[in-house]
């Protein structure tokens, strides 16, 4: 990992213990290597995938906005979570108005659609 100065030692290790841990790599007895089988390799790569392209995503359109000035420059996703964020401001807003009695109506169509 030389070259990449956000991804210390420590950091590698931490991951390194996690995926002994779960039992995605082997260390074989006291060497300093590690072996993966193919199958773990795309286990792995799918919860990478997964975390950068779905979760993070997701996170970071639910999550309140900094205060202060919008940026200069907005791109299509940021367009976009922009929305998704305030669609989910609006329908948790319009959930918490609806009377409790008629909660459960609204939560049944729901189901039923």
């Amino acid at each position: 990992m030389t070259g990449h100065t956000g991804y210390t030692i420590r950091q590698a290790a931490y991951d390194l213990r996690k995926f002994r841990g779960k039992e995605l790599i082997a260390k074989p007895g006291r060497t300093r290597r590690y072996h993966l089988t193919p199958q773990n390799a795309g286990t792995i790569a799918a919860l990478l995938t997964l975390r950068e392209h779905v979760i993070a995503p997701i996170l970071a359109g639910v999550r309140s906005p900094r205060m202060g000035r919008k940026p200069i420059t907005w791109t299509n996703v940021d367009r976009g979570y922009e929305k998704i964020r305030i669609d989910m401001q609006t329908s948790s807003a319009t959930w918490a108005s609806t009377p409790p009695h008629r909660q459960h109506l609204v939560d049944r169509s729901f189901v039923s659609a």
